[in-house]
């Protein structure tokens, strides 16, 4: 029995990438990045791995169904949007491959990202409230040693 990939029916299928600006160290390991090498370079390489996460997915998923659409956040101490739901997954990947991180975060605000994905169903809902809504989150962390907290949700 095959599995069919598309959401419900009548159902847009929308992706909201929550990518981890956090720079994690990585002493001697090098990997080639989406825009080539880059000798003498300060970069992230957690950050560059999760640009090729993100491309992939995208790529693929625009493939899949091109009326999918994606909306990029960032992490620092909490979760921000960067940008509104778009099909037009080239210039989402622009957008996404223009992050930049060098930066260490102490603490992250896990509720934070569930407030973002509470305003974009929201946000979904008030345009088209009779399409049934599949809005999936993706949360790409990258800070091995710091335990999120859910110090803005509730109890």
């Amino acid at each position: 029995m095959a599995r069919s990939m598309a959401p419900a029916e009548g159902g847009r299928e929308r992706l909201v990438f929550f990518v981890d600006l956090h720079c994690e160290e990585h002493p001697g390991l090098s990997w080639p990045t989406l825009a080539g090498p880059q000798p003498g370079a300060k970069s992230n390489l957690t950050l560059e791995l999760f640009k090729q996460c993100v491309s992939l997915i995208t790529s693929t998923r625009s493939r899949m169904d091109v009326d999918t659409e994606f909306s990029l956040c960032v992490l620092f101490d909490s979760a921000v949007c960067v940008s509104d739901l778009t099909m037009d997954a080239g210039e989402f990947l622009k957008q996404v491959n223009q992050l930049s991180g060098f930066e260490r975060f102490e603490r992250f605000d896990l509720s934070s990202v569930m407030a973002v994905l509470a305003q974009k169903l929201t946000e979904v809902e008030a345009k088209d409230a009779k399409a049934p809504v599949v809005l999936r989150g993706i949360l790409l962390y990258a800070r091995s040693d710091i335990i999120p907290s859910l110090e803005g949700g509730e109890r």
